[in-house]
């Protein structure tokens, strides 16, 4: 697995585990609840992240495996 991928994984397991553990006080205080909404919002970017590491990781991929066909002028006069 790539490192960058591994911290991103590790950084979205810590926003879990720590929304996880204010959940229960959110009623309790108004900074609870505003620092819950962040570790929330962290996760979601931390996770939008990932699956942007992960589409450009394929589409790397794949552009490596498929040749790029290079054309010339003389390509659109060829007759069908």
């Amino acid at each position: 697995m790539n490192k960058k991928k591994a911290k991103i994984i590790a950084k979205i397991i810590k926003c879990k585990n720590e929304a996880d553990n204010l959940k229960p006080n959110i009623d309790k205080c108004e900074s609870i609840r505003l620092l819950y909404n962040k570790k929330l919002i962290e996760k979601a970017v931390l996770t939008k992240e990932l699956k942007d590491f992960n589409d450009n990781f394929i589409l790397k991929l794949v552009k490596n495996i498929i040749p790029k066909q290079e054309r010339t002028i003389s390509d659109y006069f060829v007759k069908p």
